[in-house]
């Protein structure tokens, strides 16, 4: 597997209205040649330009803690589980 050394990021921040962990929720993602939008719960909360995501890639599910991006997690939060219900994936025409 190959794994890119090069990250991009565009600033923004979405804070979810509820919390997250309480329930599972449906993460959408709809990437074209010329935009991706980010969809939770059927709700688009995030477009940006695609600049540079023009080859195919793959998923990679994670809950490791990155506290430069997201911070720390409170201590009432742990110890903590991950789990993904299903998932599904569909390719443009």
């Amino acid at each position: 597997m190959r794994i890119s050394k090069e990250h991009w990021s565009i600033g923004g921040v979405w804070e979810a209205p509820w919390r997250l962990a309480d329930d599972y929720h449906v993460y959408g993602l709809d990437w074209t040649r010329e935009e991706i939008q980010y969809f939770v719960d059927g709700v688009l909360v995030r477009s940006v330009e695609n600049t540079h995501w023009r080859q195919p890639l793959f998923l990679i599910f994670d809950s490791e803690t990155m506290p430069e991006w997201f911070g720390m997690p409170y201590d009432e939060d742990l110890p903590s589980t991950f789990s993904v219900e299903y998932l599904r994936a569909w390719k443009r025409k």
